[in-house]
């Protein structure tokens, strides 16, 4: 898997940056910012070609989508060269990048991501190519091989029944927008070198938090920290070393497009801030507001609701920077009159009405008709408040996982930034604001303001903790540096000859090293590391070690199902013993794909009867003609009764008694295959 997992990561790579890249050479941007922002080009651009190919009839594959967009992008890289080219011809000069100031710290970010990544997660995997067999994952799984076996890379049609549609009358009756930038991606692995979808997967997992999300926080803190070299370095350390993001969501609580778009989060607020930033060249405004309107739509086509926690955090920005000028405007505008009372007195009151019209902006936005579904969903308290406020000073957030040392990191940085960098003050605000969205989704229980404030976030606990994790980097920082500081100004006290130089930055070495080793060692004294834990969730998923709906030994019945079969079959199967993942994982054609939706409006009537009458197929003609209609051959079984309440509670016998009822006896079924509890019955009878 090793081999298949580095091709994948390439080709995910490749896909994600070579074309944005190359797009964004032909602008003014550094070369690290023109790389950072290149998902924000390549995501929407595979994502609309493939609606727009799914709307024309056309097949869209991994070259039919990607080649026209790095065409397109050569074409403009070339375009970009000539005219640059003429330009010196004619001027003697030419339009150059904007020179970076980032040197090589990005590739220390990735180096550290990758590091911290491997070492605590993949490592813990016996194969690259193992998955956690999760709820939400049963429908990821299958939308990506839905994606590659019909060639509809569509988000608007993100339906797991995409490769027969056309044929026969599928379980679920569901054709709606999805946002499916993360199966789109993944898909491209499958389609180019027939990777398993597991591996595919993993390497679009490894390839967004190791590369998009170090980029996206190296740009965003030497932003925040204006090129500060030292607070930089120790971001790349800091960005990793919260649990809630990105390795709760990706390890204990799996939830795959909110964990790449989330990714998305600090380079967007980077976008909005140069955007609007006076201290960005008039002519690179235009520039980021283009880039900032590509990353809604990036994120928008991974996964929505990280547009809001961006708005979490640039809210507190937009009243500090916004009322400044606003008081700035008016101390111009009277400049004879009271030169302290006024300009003070405008930032205030303007300052309280930009947080009324955001607050007011946040109410419409909850109130829209599509949006009732998410914010109106109710995940029951994970506990009271006064826990919640505990979890959150300690960072164990939706974990009973502490992370003091990295808590103490952020309440230090809180005080350093109130005492020493006021001018950061609204990221603790930011930081507050999050903290409160997490307390509400954490111990509320059926309230209005706990839909008001968490309900964009589903009101999950966890996904509110993913919220405070990438809020609290920029403080944990600030705090960190803060460290740093006060042991060399004491070192300067003790040894005023060693104040500057060598000793200087040893001393800052050891400290960072300490503090590191403190947040993420897997060993300690007393309760469960943290990331100890993440070895210990990863090991368990891929180790089997936990009740799975589709076990090993079920793949390999599986496996052997796939060669008797004909391409075109269409197997029936219960899905609650397993095979709802046998689709996406193993390619096996199976008929009811979905953990859930049976017994609903939007199942299909030939669905519906097969699974509550399939074993009367000989004397009922309904179910005969249901059997027709769907051109089913083979009935899979592969658990019966007890077996199947191990993964989920949506299983209900009475539901499934048309196809539990089959066995060796049952006319119009013949058995193909056995092997336990587990079989494979041919239809001869419809």
């Amino acid at each position: 898997m090793i081999p298949e997992f580095i091709l994948s990561c390439i080709v995910v790579a490749f896909v994600l940056y070579l074309p944005g890249f190359f797009i964004l050479k032909a602008t003014r941007l550094s070369q690290w910012e023109a790389f950072a922002f290149a998902p924000f080009v390549s995501i929407p651009a595979y994502c609309i070609l493939g609606i727009i190919y799914e709307k024309a009839g056309l097949t869209a594959s991994a070259l039919s989508i990607g080649l026209p967009v790095l065409i397109v992008s050569l074409v403009v890289l070339g375009v970009s060269a000539g005219r640059k080219r003429k330009q010196r011809q004619n001027t003697g000069g030419a339009q150059k990048s904007e020179p970076s100031s980032l040197g090589l710290y990005p590739l220390l970010y990735i180096g550290v991501g990758l590091a911290v990544y491997s070492f605590f997660y993949l490592s813990a995997m016996p194969t690259l190519g193992h998955v956690a067999e999760t709820y939400d994952n049963v429908f990821h799984y299958n939308l990506i091989r839905s994606f590659v076996e019909s060639g509809a890379w569509s988000s608007l049609d993100g339906s797991v029944y995409l490769d027969e549609g056309a044929n026969y009358p599928y379980a679920i009756l569901s054709h709606e927008f999805y946002p499916a930038a993360w199966h789109t991606i993944s898909s491209f692995a499958v389609s180019l070198f027939n990777v398993p979808v597991g591996v595919a997967a993993n390497a679009t997992n490894c390839v967004f938090i190791t590369c998009v999300f170090s980029l996206s926080s190296c740009l965003f803190l030497n932003r925040l920290f204006k090129e500060n070299r030292l607070a930089l370095l120790i971001g790349a350390f800091i960005t990793f070393a919260f649990g809630a993001y990105p390795w709760v969501i990706l390890a204990h609580w799996p939830l795959y497009p909110n964990l790449v778009s989330t990714a998305f989060v600090p380079l967007l607020c980077f976008a909005f801030m140069q955007a609007v930033g006076v201290s960005t060249p008039k002519k690179q405004r235009a520039v980021y507001v283009v880039l900032f309107v590509l990353g809604v739509m990036a994120i928008a086509f991974c996964q929505p609701n990280a547009v809001f926690v961006v708005m979490v955090i640039l809210a507190p920005y937009v009243v500090y920077e916004g009322s400044k000028a606003i008081a700035q405007y008016f101390a111009r505008k009277n400049a004879t009159a009271n030169k302290q009372k006024r300009p003070r007195r405008a930032r205030v009151i303007s300052g309280i009405i930009l947080a009324l019209l955001i607050i007011a902006f946040w109410f419409v936005l909850f109130k829209l008709p599509f949006l009732q579904s998410t914010v109106n969903y109710y995940w029951p308290p994970l506990m009271n408040i006064t826990q919640a406020i505990a979890s959150s000073i300690s960072l164990s957030l939706a974990l009973p996982l502490a992370q003091y040392v990295l808590g103490i990191m952020v309440l230090l940085g809180i005080l350093y930034i109130v005492v020493k960098k006021r001018r950061l003050t609204w990221i603790v605000v930011s930081y507050a604001l999050a903290v409160c969205i997490f307390i509400a989704a954490a111990s509320l229980g059926n309230c209005w303001l706990k839909h008001f404030l968490a309900g964009f976030w589903y009101t999950d606990p966890y996904r509110a903790a993913a919220l405070v994790g990438v809020a609290g980097i920029p403080l944990a920082v600030a705090g960190l540096y803060a460290l740093v500081r006060i042991v060399q100004k004491i070192l300067a006290t003790l040894r005023p000859a060693h104040a500057e130089g060598k000793q200087n930055k040893i001393a800052a070495g050891i400290v960072i090293a300490l503090v590191c080793i403190a947040i993420y060692s897997p060993v300690a004294p007393g309760n469960l590391p943290f990331f100890k834990h993440v070895q210990n969730i990863t090991a368990t998923h891929a180790g089997r070690e936990i009740d799975v709906p589709y076990t090993d030994t079920e793949k390999k019945f599986v496996d052997r199902v796939n060669e008797l079969i004909d391409e075109d079959d269409v197997v029936l199967n219960l899905p609650y013993d397993g095979s709802m993942m046998a689709y996406g994982l193993s390619d096996l054609p199976v008929y009811y794909r979905s953990i859930a939706g049976y017994g609903r409006t939007n199942e299909s009537e030939q669905g519906a009867l097969m699974r509550e009458q399939l074993s009367s197929l000989t004397t009922n003609e309904q179910v005969q003609e249901a059997v027709r209609e769907t051109s089913a051959d083979y009935v899979l079984i592969m658990a019966n009764g007890e077996d199947q309440l191990n993964f989920t509670s949506a299983y209900d016998p009475e539901l499934w008694r048309g196809i539990e009822s089959i066995n060796e006896n049952t006319p119009g079924f013949e058995l193909v295959l056995s092997e336990g509890d587990k079989k494979l019955y041919r239809i001869v009878s419809s």
